[in-house]
Formats: C-alpha cells, structure tokens, sequence
C-alpha cells in the first residue's frame, strides 16, 4: 500500500505539470532531441522535436527506389591483405570490402527485418535511425547484426549508422502498417523510463497490462491485443533505448480504451538529475507525432519511488469516434 501511494503522489504532481504544458506535433520525420534545455528542479517541459539528419559532411548518395533495398550510405577504402611477392607459391593478393551494406524485409505485423553486413566492424555499436526513432545496435564477432523493427510509416527508410559516419541505407515498403497503431518511448542512457498499456480497463498486473516486464509476442496481434517490443543494446555506452507497443487497430479484441502511459523510476542513477525521453505515435498510415519531454528528477531521498506522465501519449479508442 505505501508503493502505491508515493507512485500515486509523485505521479499526480507531475501530470499537473504535463497537463498545463504544451502537446506539440510535427508532420515531418522527428528525430530524438535529449537533454538540451535545463528545467529548474522538479519540472517537466515538453517541447516541440527537431529534424533529425545524419551528420556526414563528406556523403553524397541518392536513395534508391524502393525495390532496390540494399545501397551504401558511405563507401570507405578497401582493406587489402597481401602474401609477400617472394614467397614460393604466395596466394594472390586479397582485398576484403569494408562497405558496410543493409538489407531490408517486411514480415508480419508491419515489423521489418534488417540484415546488416559490416565484416570491418566486429562488435561495434553503432545507431540505427527510422522516422525519428534511434537505437543503439551492436554488431557480433563477424560484424553482423540482424534486427527486428516495427515501422513507423509505410515508406519505411532505415539507416544504420557508425560512430566514424560510414553506414548503409535500406527502404521496405510497408502497406501493412495501415492496420495497426503504434507508440514509441525513447530515451538514453539510465533514464529508468518505461511504456504501460493498460487494454479495456486493465489495472496494473492484470493480463491487458503491456509493458517490459509482460510485453506479449507480436501473435498477440492475431488475438485483438497489443504487444510490446523493446529495441536497443543497454550495454553499450550511453545507449539509445526504446520500447515501442503496437495494437491491431484493424481487429480489436473488444470496443473501448487503451490507455498508454509513462512511468520514471527515481533510481541512485537519475537522482536530482535531468533525464530526457521523447514518445512518436502512428495512428495507422498517418503521419507520426512527437512529444519532448525533459524532467528533473527529485533528490535521492526518493529512490524507489515512481513518477507517472500520463500525457506523453493519446490513449486509443475502439472504435476510434470523431
């Protein structure tokens, strides 16, 4: 009883604060602004998202139509391996590509799996860019990654993008995505922020409650229910994290409300510091929408308690009404 309290006091203090502050939209492509304004203590802004685009001074691509997925974003030297010329029966000189390339398929549920081959790039981080939404990525032992993504619009454009600025480029199309609706939350680092989705009046623990801890498999969608998916390598240094919930707004399981929150634990980590998010919502093939959150968390005589916003999303409707 007294967890549920401090989250219900701390909680309701905050929402005032999101209540009077302004939703703002953007029909462009948003991109994750973190951390650049510094509220006074205890206040939370939301703010309206800058235009995310990658900074490589030196590219020069055209995207490819969308039939052809696979294109390079940057287009390094090629590393070489040679066998000394005098060596009896030396092997032919080898050259190895360095060009990281990504490929890009659309499965069910409006999800795309990207491929990316960067055999120069051995366990590296790198981030991988959609509509606004960033994550951080990690390659394997072969410079590998394969990753499922849902998409954000139907022309889907992915980049997967290293530290040095080198990449690649891929587009899917994905006319599925008309079916569902979509919510993102972002952040970096050790925000401690997380999505709820409470389906047709479900309480905290209940079976219609989505979130990390009970996030369901994408075949829920062939239920009438949400599911979650969280994208991101957390162990990556001051990684991009997400969590997006995806709900069969074409078939619902019943008429009435899905309410979408976001929850903030007060951790030794984010204690009387700034901690910043951003949420993108799709309502089928619309144009997303974003909404900038910066929140300074109360001093480290609050550990363990939890703050609730409840206004970084639109709760979703069945059937929608106008």
């Amino acid at each position: 009883m007294s967890f549920l309290r401090k989250t219900l006091t701390i909680g309701s203090t905050f929402t005032v604060a999101l209540c009077i502050g302004f939703v703002m939209q953007n029909e462009n492509a948003m991109a994750a602004r973190f951390g650049e304004d510094t509220p006074e203590d205890y206040t939370v802004s939301i703010q309206t998202p800058t235009l995310w685009a990658p900074e490589v001074a030196t590219a020069s691509f055209e995207l490819p139509a969308f039939e052809t997925p696979e294109v390079p974003m940057m287009v390094p030297q090629l590393a070489a391996a040679v066998m000394p010329d005098a060596a009896v029966g030396a092997a032919p000189q080898v050259e190895i590509s360095c060009t990281p390339s990504l490929g890009a398929q659309t499965g069910d549920f409006a999800l795309v799996r990207l491929s990316l081959n960067a055999s120069c790039y051995p366990s590296t981080a790198l981030t991988i860019h959609h509509q606004g939404m960033i994550f951080t990525a990690t390659t394997d032992a072969a410079g590998q990654l394969l990753v499922d993504v849902p998409a954000l619009t139907e022309h889907a454009i992915f980049i997967a993008e290293f530290a040095n600025g080198y990449g690649a480029v891929a587009i899917s199309e994905v006319p599925e995505l008309a079916q569902y609706d979509r919510a993102v939350l972002q952040w970096k680092g050790e925000a401690a922020v997380s999505m709820h989705a409470f389906e047709f009046g479900a309480n905290f623990g209940d079976t219609g409650h989505v979130w990390s801890n009970s996030p369901r498999s994408a075949f829920a969608a062939d239920e009438g229910q949400g599911f979650l998916m969280k994208l991101g390598d957390n162990s990556a240094e001051n990684a991009h994290l997400a969590e997006v919930y995806t709900f069969p707004a074409s078939e619902p399981s019943q008429d009435g409300t899905v309410e979408l929150s976001t929850e903030a634990v007060i951790t030794a980590n984010n204690c009387g510091q700034d901690v910043a998010a951003q949420s993108i919502q799709v309502n089928g093939a619309a144009l997303p929408d974003a909404v900038d959150l910066t929140l300074r968390m109360p001093d480290c005589s609050a550990i363990g308690d939890i703050i609730v916003l409840k206004n970084m999303f639109q709760d979703l409707q069945f059937p929608i009404r106008s």
